[in-house]
């Protein structure tokens, strides 16, 4: 139960994570042109 309530947790911060992540690239790739 533990171990499923974990991996859940881990996927949803990935899910958060990802789009921020990219954006902070974007922004990146865009800064340095």
């Amino acid at each position: 139960m533990t171990a499923l309530f974990v991996n859940s947790t881990v996927i949803l911060i990935k899910m958060l994570f990802q789009p921020a992540h990219l954006a902070i690239e974007e922004k990146q790739s865009r800064a340095m042109k």
